[in-house]
């Protein structure tokens, strides 16, 4: 049992390295520049931001100084604001969705029990069918929505 609890824990710190390392890759790809929309400015203002917000080093620095944030817990600056951090903002916005996930999944466990018992006491007959349908269409729109948020 320790075996399989300490597996899943090494899995799981695999799996948010591959999502931060995948985050950053894909910020540092993204055509343009963060302060881009600005407006224009002097090229030492340019200069001390990117300096600011360690965009001056080469992209190795970089991950480094991302990983060793992330491992803290700090998420820096918030460009669009001058006295709060990323941290502020989480902190704020926290509870409310926390609160919300916590009644979404709720919600999700009965029903989805109790759609689960139904199709499996109805089996091949049409309230089972009925559950797959709308399975499937509740899948086919999640990922037709995850493409439009990527596309646009």
């Amino acid at each position: 049992m320790l075996g399989f609890i300490l597996k899943r824990i090494g899995l799981g710190i695999i799996t948010l390295w591959a999502i931060i390392t995948i985050t950053f890759l894909i910020m540092h790809n993204i055509p343009g520049d963060p302060f881009a929309s600005e407006g224009k400015m002097t090229q030492s203002v340019y200069d001390n931001l990117m300096a600011h917000y360690n965009l001056d080093k080469p992209l190795g620095e970089q991950y480094l100084i991302y990983l060793d944030n992330v491992a803290h817990l700090d998420l820096g600056p918030s460009i669009t604001s001058k006295t709060r951090t990323v941290n502020d903002y989480i902190g704020e916005n926290f509870p409310v969705s926390a609160q919300l996930g916590i009644v979404t999944f709720i919600f999700a466990l009965v029903i989805g029990i109790l759609l689960g018992v139904v199709a499996a006491l109805k089996r091949n007959q049409w309230p089972d069918t009925y559950v797959q349908s709308l399975l499937l269409s509740g899948f086919l729109y999640q990922v037709l929505s995850y493409l439009h948020y990527l596309l646009m």
